[in-house]
């Protein structure tokens, strides 16, 4: 078993006298070689030349500019001087040992968990310094304190940290995925979650356009199709309605019998979000001729007659978070924005216009949009009449410009 030398001190500590003293004429009135009787006198070459520097818990290294390397020489006297006198270096006691590094496991792992991989690291080298000064002094003390169980201890929190972080983030990202993943396109779910950005789902002020549509004349065709087939033709519409969103990077918030309602510019704020809605109301108008077409050929000699869409766009502050109640929550946008854009969807059959646009929407995204008539009417609800677009746009997959 390795016996722990008891150094003296750093190196220079122990006497030195030149060989030349203790041969030089009258070397006996000299009290440097008088000093060695009755002592143990080590003899030795020490020349830098010879290589004989080794390293000793008083090295400092590099980073002090200089090396405090002791001969081998001196770390003999050391020995002796430990034999001889039994000052033997006695490790501290297990509880203190147990004590630090509890101390060094808790504090690592609470201030990791707190801060962001960087700050960690520079933490980690303090950490690591800490411990190196803590065994230090214990040396000093003739006390032994292995600063390497102490830095491992503080490695294995970092790292250990490290894991928690990024197994907590990726749950993070599996919880946004499965709340986020029936209602918006992957290419909006990936930059969500790549944007680091975690929404409020308690509840959050956000500027949005909200789109709702309706299927105009649905109640005489639920009464021409059984149940099953009702379901099939819904399926059908709001398959493409659906489409229609996410390629514009839209969230489907509901449907609620043959309606659809939309949100854009969250959960990724897009800052065109407004534009991207209006492009949705189009494509959604132009899918209904595909769906007349299906329906001709799936329906034959049933009489289903020919149905149109009504689409109502408002742009405006909305709340989007959970809202609902312990036993029920549900994710959806509140506020005057949304019930303006449903009572603007409900306008449309009224005006004559498939796509139906509040004035905010078209001052925030309307350029290049085709607009089919303007007026001023008075929403339900609100105090004052607002102005209103028909936004152009054909069934059938053409655009009037």
């Amino acid at each position: 078993m390795p016996i722990p030398i008891g150094f003296v001190g750093p190196p220079g500590s122990v006497m030195r006298v030149s060989m030349a003293r203790v041969l030089a004429p009258g070397a006996e009135r000299d009290p440097a070689v008088r000093a060695l009787e009755g002592r143990v006198v080590i003899l030795a070459a020490e020349h830098v030349g010879l290589q004989d520097l080794h390293l000793t818990p008083y090295s400092r290294g590099a980073l002090f500019m200089e090396s405090r390397m002791m001969s081998g020489a001196e770390i003999h006297a050391n020995i002796c001087e430990t034999l001889l006198e039994g000052r033997f270096p006695s490790p501290v006691p297990d509880g203190v040992r147990l004590a630090v590094g509890i101390l060094v496991v808790g504090l690592g792992t609470w201030v990791f968990l707190r801060l962001d991989p960087w700050k960690g690291l520079m933490v980690l080298g303090l950490m690591a310094s800490a411990c190196s000064l803590l065994s230090y002094g214990c040396f000093l003390a003739e006390k032994i304190l292995p600063a390497s169980t102490a830095q491992a201890s503080v490695g294995v929190c970092f790292l250990g940290s490290l894991g928690l972080r990024l197994r907590g983030e990726e749950r993070e990202r599996e919880r946004l995925r499965g709340l986020f993943g029936r209602y918006v396109s992957q290419e909006v779910m990936e930059r969500l979650l790549d944007s680091g950005r975690k929404p409020d789902l308690g509840g959050e002020a956000v500027e949005v356009t909200v789109l709702f549509s309706d299927i105009r004349g649905f109640t005489r065709i639920s009464e021409l199709l059984g149940p099953h087939e009702v379901v099939e033709f819904l399926n059908a519409f709001l398959g493409k309605a659906c489409q229609a969103v996410l390629e514009e990077g839209g969230m489907v918030d509901k449907y609620v019998g043959d309606s659809v309602m939309a949100i854009f510019g969250w959960p990724v704020p897009y800052p065109d979000h407004a534009a991207r809605a209006l492009r949705a109301a189009r494509k959604m108008v132009q899918a209904t001729g595909e769906i007349q077409q299906w329906v001709a050929q799936r329906f034959v000699r049933r009489g289903i007659p020919e149905f149109r869409i009504g689409v109502g766009l408002h742009t405006g502050l909305a709340v989007v978070g959970n809202v609902g109640s312990s036993q029920r929550m549900d994710f959806t946008a509140v506020g005057d924005t949304v019930n303006t854009a449903s009572r603007l969807e409900g306008l449309s059959k009224e005006l004559g216009w498939s796509i139906v646009a509040s004035q905010s929407t078209l001052e925030a995204g309307g350029a290049g949009f085709g607009i089919e008539g303007e007026k001023e009417v008075r929403v339900r609800g609100k105090a004052t009449a607002m102005k209103v677009y028909g936004i152009m746009a054909a069934c059938g997959g053409k655009e009037v410009s």
